[in-house]
């Protein structure tokens, strides 16, 4: 086994050691200045940050289509493999969808879907929000994006928005 470096990795390593140890030197006369700064201002902005950066996921999961939720829900749970939710919106905020699954849901697991909550996915991958079914077959069922399915109590404000790897499995 040949353990030998090639030349060109060896330089990018002592390259890169270099830049570490400038960095770090660096570091220590710009720590000096930021001492300077109130831990209580930095909290503040920090804060902040995190209140406009969340108010925009949320602000952005509440302007699913109904097409965006009827595809978001085979890519967001695995129960609905096999089927094609229809949905429509329901009420005038466009935050409340109803979707329909004509054929009924194909996983017999469950004999009675009345009340299963279930998640959904936006276009960008992320928990976009969540549905109820309203009947034993599955067949109906009630959806909220955003913020509202966190209101609704289906899911908690931790899981919206949060991005998600394929549809999730029970």
């Amino acid at each position: 086994m040949n353990t030998a470096m090639p030349h060109h990795l060896a330089q990018l390593g002592d390259e890169l050691e270099r830049a570490v140890a400038d960095q770090i030197t660096a570091s220590r006369i710009v720590r000096r200045t930021r001492r300077m700064r109130s831990r209580g201002t930095i909290a503040a902005t920090v804060a902040g940050a995190v209140v406009v950066l969340g108010a925009g996921a949320a602000a952005a999961v509440t302007l699913l289509t109904p097409h965006d939720v009827a595809v978001g829900l085979p890519a967001g749970s695995v129960v609905f493999a096999g089927v094609t939710p229809t949905c429509t919106t329901a009420g005038t905020t466009g935050d409340t969808m109803n979707c329909t699954v004509s054929a009924g849901m194909k996983d017999t697991s469950v004999t009675d879907w009345t009340g299963t909550i279930e998640t959904f996915t936006g276009p960008d991958s992320a928990i976009g929000g969540a549905c109820r079914s309203e009947d034993a077959r599955g067949t109906e069922w009630i959806c909220f994006t955003g913020q509202k399915a966190v209101d609704e109590k289906l899911i908690g404000p931790a899981v919206l928005g949060v991005h998600v790897h394929g549809p999730a499995a029970a």
